[in-house]
């Protein structure tokens, strides 16, 4: 995993310039795309990432992050790279509700916590998608996804009752 947890952006000079931040609460200034992978590690770079409507390289959650129970990236529509929530143990929620491309993998892997996964407006994964071994998830629908690239794994999650791909209609590998 790289080691910048703070997106270099276009037109700052820094992802924290961004935000103005009062009584531990941080309110978007400017929606930006993010040049490089973005790691969410800690407080400051889930609300730098927030700000996101596109990142270049890889999205990835460090699994030691603890303080996190929910990600929200409201704005993100596009990664160029892939999208890894792997090993987390405290995170409950992914939403990224306006996400429509990953040019990369999407993996959702060993989670402990997990219980959803929201990627309403996902349309296409060029990678594979893997969503694997998060005991708490009960379901996971995919409404948009039309296209995976690669492999399409859903596997041992342990109370996972329904697994929805209603427009799918291509899978490479």
């Amino acid at each position: 995993m790289p080691t910048s947890s703070a997106p270099r952006t276009r037109g700052t000079s820094s992802a924290r310039a961004l935000f103005l931040l009062f009584a531990g609460l941080a309110r978007t200034v400017k929606a930006v795309d993010c040049l490089e992978a973005v790691i969410i590690s800690d407080d400051a770079s889930y609300a730098a990432a927030r700000a996101c409507t596109t990142i270049d390289g890889s999205l990835f959650v460090d699994p030691n992050y603890e303080g996190v129970v929910s990600i929200r990236l409201a704005q993100l529509a596009k990664v160029g790279g892939g999208i890894f929530v792997e090993r987390t143990k405290n995170l409950r929620c992914l939403d990224l509700p306006e996400l429509i491309s990953v040019n990369g993998s999407f993996s959702v892997e060993n989670n402990e916590k997990i219980r959803s996964i929201n990627v309403a407006k996902l349309n296409s994964i060029d990678g594979s998608l893997t969503v694997r071994n998060n005991d708490k998830l009960p379901s996971v629908v995919f409404p948009a996804l039309t296209s995976v690239g690669g492999s399409l794994v859903v596997a041992d999650n342990t109370i996972l009752n329904c697994a929805g791909f209603p427009v799918l209609t291509s899978v490479g590998g």
